[in-house]
This record gives C-alpha cells, structure tokens and sequence, in this order.
C-alpha cells in the first residue's frame, strides 16, 4: 500500500526552485515495482507576491544601470562637444588669421614680380654672438616697399573665394581630396583648393598711389603725382571713380510729412481747414477760413426776443 507524503504547505515553496517533496513507499514480497508520483502544485499567494517584486527588483536594476550608463556616456560626449566648439571657434580665428596672411603674401608677390621687385630679403649681419641690421640704401629702397603695400590696400577687410582642387596641377589631385580638416569647412576648402579668388579694396588717399605703381612700378612716397601713359585716352581708375554721372537740371524743396497729419481740421481746435469735405467744394477760401473759425468758436446763440 501506498503512504501519503507529508508535505508541509506552508513552508515547503519558500524556495520553489530548490526545495523537494518526499514520497514514501512501504512494499513486501514483491519482485519488481515501477511507481509513479504525480503532484499537483499550486502557487502560494504571498510566495507568488515574492517572487514577482524580486523579479522586478532584478530587472529594474538592471535597467537602471543602463540608464546611468547611457546618460554618463551623454553627458561626457556633450562635454566633449562644448571643449570641441570651444577649440573650434579659437581655430577658426586662427585659421582666417592663416588664410588672410597667406593670401596677402601672394598678392604682394604677384603685384610685385611683374616689376622685379624682391621680396623676403635679409638684412641682419650675424656674428658668433649677436645679429646685427645691415643699415643700407638698399634697406630704406626695401623698407618703403614694406610700407606701401602693407597701408596702400585695405587687408583686413579683403574677400576670397576659393575654387576646386581641378584648378591645380593634375598631379596633386589625390593629395588634396585627401585633406581634410572637418571641425572649419572653410579652412579644408583653402587646403584643396587649387585657385582662389581675391578682392582687396585700396584705402582711401591711396587711390592715385596705387595707380602710379600699376603703371610705373615705382613707390610714389607724397608730393604731386603727374600720371605719364603712353595712351592719350588714359583715365585712371582714381580719376574714373571721381567722375559725377548725370547732373541735376533743376532743383526743388520737398518736406516730409509728419504722422500726425491733420485729415480734417474741423475735427480738432486748429485754424487749418485741412482736405476739404464734400460740403466745402465751391466755397472761397476766406468762406472756409469763416467757416473754420465758427467751428472752432461755436456757433453764436439765437436771441429769443
């Protein structure tokens, strides 16, 4: 015969997972058994409860650590980004800094070679302990070639373009299109350009010096400036910006209306007729000046007697 097992509901599931029921069997004289148990169990409530809320705590965790972890990973690439901007708006100065110098050198070098003037000369006499100028005419000749180009043009407000890496030797077009420099766009397009574009204005009171050295190639230093072309038709383009285009055939006064201009003047206390209205057409203008008064007076009363 069988024995029920003695199975302590109350206390057995604490641990569902690793508790065990026991089954106990008492036979006699038998050879061969084969037994099967079969239980039915059922979730205890508060056991039930337990379980969920630690199931719950363990997930949370978890994802609350990915969060934090998320967030720490956020919070470090926005820090990052700030340093970067920061960097980046220091660089970019630096790298207009670097653009215009560049491009002034080659300005100067292109308006200066068509006339052999020499550019990047040395003029210091070294000795083993100090460096020396060697003062010379040749130094004062340079010395004002220096001056005049750096306060002839306006650089500081000079403009540039940059054109495509297919203006430059075919050669070099795989070096440039592998330059790059992300955080100034502008400062990767002068690093694979091949040609660039450049506008600089003169300063003003060197228009007529300037013009002097594109035609002579000399530095005019002050005095009277007698522009010499071998083409009569010669106009300077100081003398071409000087010109007045058209001319005033008569002239006139014109004055500006105010905002509070007066529509009708029987509407305020003025002495002004203002536009006149549809019952004023006909009427002189002494009749409205009259007019205009007895409104502003008020009509005179009626004697009764």
């Amino acid at each position: 015969g069988f024995r029920e097992a003695n199975i302590d509901r109350e206390n057995s599931f604490a641990n569902p997972w690793v508790n065990t029921v026991g089954v106990g069997l008492d036979v006699k004289n038998i050879n061969t058994l084969s037994v099967g148990v079969v239980l039915d169990l059922e979730w205890k409530e508060s056991i039930k409860q337990q379980w969920q809320r630690e199931a719950y705590d363990l997930v949370m965790s978890a994802f609350q650590a990915q969060v934090d972890e998320y967030k720490a990973a956020v919070e470090a690439r926005q820090l990052a980004l700030r340093e970067s901007e920061k960097d980046g708006e220091s660089n970019r100065s630096f790298n207009r800094t670097l653009e215009t110098r560049e491009l002034q050198r080659l300005c100067i070098e292109m308006i200066t070679k068509p006339f052999g003037i020499p550019q990047g000369m040395d003029f210091y006499r070294r000795n083993n302990c100090t460096a020396k100028i060697n003062q010379s005419p040749l130094l004062d000749q340079y010395a004002s070639h220096v001056k005049f180009f750096e306060q002839a043009f306006d650089w500081e407000i000079m403009s540039y373009l940059f054109y495509p890496y297919y203006w430059a030797d075919d050669c070099s077009w795989a070096d440039l299109l592998q330059t790059e420099y992300a955080p100034d766009p502008i400062f990767q397009a002068f690093l694979q350009s091949g040609m660039a574009r450049i506008q600089v204005p003169v300063r003003p009171g060197f228009e007529d010096a300037v013009t002097y050295y594109m035609e002579t190639g000399e530095i005019w230093n002050g005095g009277d400036l007698v522009m010499d072309s071998d083409d009569d038709l010669y106009i300077s383009v100081a003398e071409e910006l000087q010109e007045i285009e058209g001319f005033v055939e008569d002239q006139w006064e014109t004055r500006i209306p105010t905002t509070l201009t007066v529509v009708q003047g029987d509407s305020v206390l003025l002495e002004e007729g203002g536009l006149p209205c549809c019952d004023d057409i006909g009427l002189s203008e002494e009749d409205q000046t009259l007019k205009s008064v007895s409104t502003i007076l008020g009509e005179p009363k009626q004697d009764d007697s």
